[in-house]
């Protein structure tokens, strides 16, 4: 759950919380996230929608596992996982095939400052667990950010919290958004982030899979950068659960 606060990036809340360590951050993810059921689909996704040779930027990587994990299942994928909590960035350059992976200071509300990072350079940008670390201000930002440097026809992946769909998960979320800030969360709470994500120049071109866990659902959403940056028609999405 990046990005993080680091000094320079005021209003990011780190990868773990506004209260949690970046060291809890791993198990919590494994365990309350049930990240073996969706972290596999995310990867494969990415992978299927890029040249097998292309370049892939891993927006608040936190603690590397997701950029690790791409860089392994495409080995001539260029990634390039930015991250702006040196905590974080210790604890994901330490982890078996890190070597793989360019590690970069940074966070995705200003892209320009990451060197070697220009305008539609990437053929895909992953947000995984991102977007609910800033407020919508901030997440319109990262967001456009993102469709400045993908080039025409480039992927965005987002996996991230949707408007939760029973009383359980609403009182699992507000728990999340107590250490999350119930600001950064609105647009999440408001399942918002797809009508976001059109209005920040994509078409969305993939059902959304949403998944319960411990802390409310988790949607992943696919979307692309026309080809021609003008908006089309939106697209219909179709919903259907992940095991």
């Amino acid at each position: 759950m990046a990005p993080a606060k680091e000094q320079g990036s005021p209003g990011l809340v780190p990868a773990a919380g506004k209260f949690l360590s970046a060291r809890i951050y791993d198990p919590a993810v494994a365990f309350g996230m049930r990240e073996k059921a969706w972290r596999p689909a995310l990867v494969e996704r990415v992978v299927r929608s890029c040249p097998v040779d292309a370049t892939v930027l891993d927006i608040g990587a936190g603690t590397g596992t997701l950029a690790i994990e791409l860089a392994a299942a495409g080995p001539r994928l260029a990634v390039i996982a930015i991250e702006p909590d040196p905590e974080a960035r210790r604890i994901a350059t330490a982890k078996p095939g890190a070597e793989r992976v360019r590690w970069q200071a940074g966070n995705g509300l200003d892209l320009g400052s990451v060197p070697g990072l220009e305008a539609g350079s990437v053929d895909a940008v992953v947000m995984s667990l991102v977007l609910h670390h800033v407020d919508r201000d901030g997440q319109r930002t990262a967001l456009k950010e993102a469709n400045r440097i993908l080039k025409p026809g480039g992927h965005l992946h987002v996996a991230d919290f949707g408007r939760p769909r029973d009383p359980l998960m609403w009182a699992a979320f507000t728990v999340l958004r107590a250490n999350d800030g119930f600001a950064n969360t609105a647009t999440h709470a408001a399942g918002e982030l797809p009508a976001e994500i059109q209005s920040a120049g994509f078409d969305l071109v993939d059902g959304t899979h949403r998944l319960r866990t411990l802390f409310g659902h988790l949607e992943l959403i696919t979307a692309v950068r026309p080809a021609a940056q003008a908006h089309t028609a939106h697209l219909a999405i179709s919903i259907r659960s992940l095991p």
